[in-house]
């Protein structure tokens, strides 16, 4: 029984008891563990009555995959600092739902509900920093409401929420750090979209747009170290944010063709970006990264790559995916300088033969060549030996055999 045993009982002792709180579960019906609420999957069809008003040291609820169709007056414990309502169809928030937890909710999560309008329940939410709200058909979006969440809103997401313009109230949320909006038919965002976050806003992403080029309102982002666009027509990525310092971009599910384009926008990127993703594109040849000191992520699978000279000659590369592309044949400089590469991914794609210049990809770890059905292995490849076998994974066949079973049982009688 040392110190630190008795400091812990005082610590317990001010938050129990000098605060007021205690440790019965304000639901009657639901569990509670470590601080948090269990009412996910039960059946319910609207929250259970309260046992206590007083605020209680479980202040995390998780009320998710009921049937809750509308959040009452008094129905919410006091004091709350996190709720979790996804997959309930709630029609209705009363006006006074949050009374109880208007200075203290800090996150709020709701998906598949079914409520067209912005409640002005959200008013008392004074220190709201999260909200995320999903496969929700909203035709109202209470303007006035959404204005005033913003000035303590950090992390805003709104997925198929049935939007169809960009939302002018977004100006007020001057604090944000991270947006996610996806699943609707913007087609256009305006350039003054970001200014009054721009210093703030560390994570963009948006999904399931028409847009055909990177915003230039993006442009301005200087604090910017994640950028995602997928399930978009992009086709032109001038805009970027090159005054910050990105390390994660994401266009996925696009239109990019001209990899010489692709190319030449990253150099602004030299030294910071770390993963670069070009999954699902037009693409027919890997674009110039070979400037990108810290690239350790490349990925370029689904497009059309068939180019056997391009590369990605980057000597941070650790992952590259190549999967899903019309390949037949790598140049022997197409990996030289990855002296870090422990992923390789080329299934789905027309190799013939492995090219020997794999034999310098001392640190390979994974390799998937699974699904090129025209591979064939010789000795011709035998040099390959002392790599591959030390590949903790090795997938793909060599006609009729492993490729592992060739190099492991096969190749020792090629003659040296």
């Amino acid at each position: 029984m040392g110190r630190t045993f008795y400091a812990s009982l005082l610590t317990l002792y001010r938050l129990v008891v000098l605060s007021g709180a205690d440790y019965d579960c304000p639901y009657q019906m639901c569990p509670c563990e470590e601080s948090r609420i269990l009412c996910a999957n039960m059946g319910l069809d609207r929250l259970p009555p309260l046992t206590t008003t007083q605020a209680t040291y479980n202040r995390y609820l998780w009320a998710d995959n009921n049937n809750i169709t509308r959040i009452s007056n008094d129905s919410l414990p006091t004091d709350i600092i996190f709720i979790s309502l996804t997959n309930n169809p709630i029609l209705t928030i009363d006006d006074d739902a949050f009374q109880r937890l208007s200075t203290s909710l800090e996150s709020l999560v709701l998906s598949n509900a079914r409520f067209t309008k912005i409640p002005d329940a959200f008013l008392q939410l004074t220190d709201l920093t999260l909200l995320s709200i999903s496969n929700t058909p909203i035709k109202d979006w209470n303007p006035v409401v959404m204005s005033q969440l913003g000035s303590r809103m950090e992390t805003l997401t709104l997925e198929n929420v049935s939007l169809t313009t960009w939302p002018r109230w977004l100006q007020n949320y001057t604090q944000l750090t991270e947006l996610i909006i996806g699943g609707h038919s913007i087609s256009s965002i305006p350039d003054d979209a970001f200014d009054n976050m721009a210093n703030t806003l560390q994570r963009l992403t948006i999904a399931n747009t028409s847009l055909t080029a990177v915003p230039k309102a993006v442009l301005k982002l200087h604090f910017l170290n994640m950028l995602s666009f997928t399930f978009s027509s992009i086709s032109n990525l001038t805009w970027l944010p090159v005054y910050s310092k990105l390390n994660t971009l994401i266009i996925q599910n696009a239109r990019i063709s001209d990899a010489d384009h692709a190319g030449n926008v990253l150099r602004p990127f030299a030294d910071s970006l770390t993963q670069a993703d070009f999954q699902a594109n037009l693409l027919t040849k890997i674009p110039d990264v070979s400037f990108m000191t810290s690239l350790q992520i490349l990925q370029l699978m689904n497009n059309q790559i068939s180019d056997p000279v391009s590369g990605a000659k980057t000597p941070a590369l650790q992952f590259l995916t190549l999967n899903n592309n019309p390949l037949s044949t790598i140049s022997a400089g197409a990996v030289q300088n990855l002296p870090l590469l422990q992923s390789i991914k080329l299934a789905n794609t027309k190799i013939t033969r492995l090219p020997l210049s794999f034999a310098s990809l001392s640190n390979l770890k994974y390799f998937d060549i699974t699904g090129a059905r025209d591979l064939v292995c010789t000795c011709l490849e035998v040099s390959l030996r002392p790599v591959l076998l030390k590949v903790d994974t090795l997938l793909g066949d060599c006609g009729a055999v492993s490729i592992r079973y060739f190099f492991a049982s096969l190749s020792p009688s090629c003659p040296s």
